[in-house]
């Protein structure tokens, strides 16, 4: 199940990221739109990547992490939506919601781990 549950949350966390792009190149056209996208997409990653991921060098709370999860799916679904990407919209987002909701209720795949599997902190 751990593996399911890892997937899953990789393929949602990829598509925001892919949706982020995509929402770059069609609000500005030309050059901009891939600066956009790669800035957007590079700021993004690397919010995920220190404060929400499993791993994450400065994780935050709980309550905390899944409130800016929540919120970081909704806003980019909301983007991608309203960019005539309606439908990738509402499966990025009802998806993102399911994944929030699993980690809420299940917890995430770190905090599934047995002690010998996780990475000590410092």
């Amino acid at each position: 199940m751990k593996v399911i549950y890892g997937l899953f949350a990789l393929l949602v966390e990829v598509a925001m990221l892919v949706a982020l792009a995509l929402w770059a190149f069609s609000a500005i056209d030309g050059a901009g739109g891939y600066g956009l996208a790669v800035v957007v997409v590079v700021i993004v990653a690397g919010i995920w990547g220190t404060f929400l991921s499993p791993k994450a060098g400065r994780p935050l709370g709980k309550t905390a992490g899944l409130a800016a999860k929540t919120v970081l799916f909704t806003v980019t679904a909301a983007l991608i939506a309203f960019s005539g990407f309606g439908i990738f919209g509402v499966a990025l987002g009802a998806c993102g919601l399911v994944l929030v909701v699993l980690e809420a209720t299940v917890g995430s795949a770190a905090s599934q781990l047995t002690e010998a599997e996780q990475i000590p902190r410092r």
